[in-house]
């Protein structure tokens, strides 16, 4: 699997997959996208943004999100927390698989923190395989923003120096 930046001729396809993913989570009983949003006109904006990525695999679109640095407004006040630095941070958007459970979420996820310190990414509360993913790969629950319609998401960080093993002074 590799990590590209959208073109525009992905749109399409990464808006299959945010259609199939709102199905997956309407499931599963997880209102987050139920609202049609993201959709074609959002991976159309994304990719002439720049900051639309696709997970392939062998050719194929099996993944996207989007990757952009901050700051974001929406993470601009955290209730019931605190983010674990303010230093200068990249944000995760719109991140989703065609495959859950096929190992696209762990590469887009290394991918994004890979040469980036101090990453943001927010969720549903009851997207529990995704907040798994989230614990899974360091990033720490640090409370909860509102998106721009008003709507709460559990925020997370992952920053490289909250990774280190801490050693006693000597």
């Amino acid at each position: 699997m590799m990590i590209r930046k959208a073109d525009a001729q992905d749109v399409l396809a990464i808006a299959r997959i945010y259609d199939d993913a709102r199905l997956l989570m309407r499931e599963r009983g997880i209102p987050q996208w139920q609202d049609g949003c993201p959709g074609l006109a959002e991976a159309e904006v994304d990719q002439e943004l720049g900051k639309l990525y696709v997970c392939e695999n062998a050719g194929d679109i099996v993944g996207t999100f989007t990757f952009a640095e901050g700051p974001d407004i929406t993470y601009g006040i955290i209730e019931d927390g605190s983010w674990l630095s303010d230093e200068p941070y990249w944000v995760v958007h719109r991140f989703a698989a065609s495959r859950p459970g096929a190992g696209v979420g762990h590469k887009m996820l290394e991918w994004a923190y890979a040469d980036h310190d101090n990453v943001r990414i927010d969720t549903h509360e009851l997207n529990i395989p995704m907040r798994r993913l989230l614990d899974r790969h360091g990033f720490i629950l640090c409370g909860v923003i509102h998106l721009l319609n008003g709507a709460p998401r559990f925020a997370y960080q992952r920053r490289a120096a909250s990774l280190e093993p801490e050693f006693p002074a000597a």
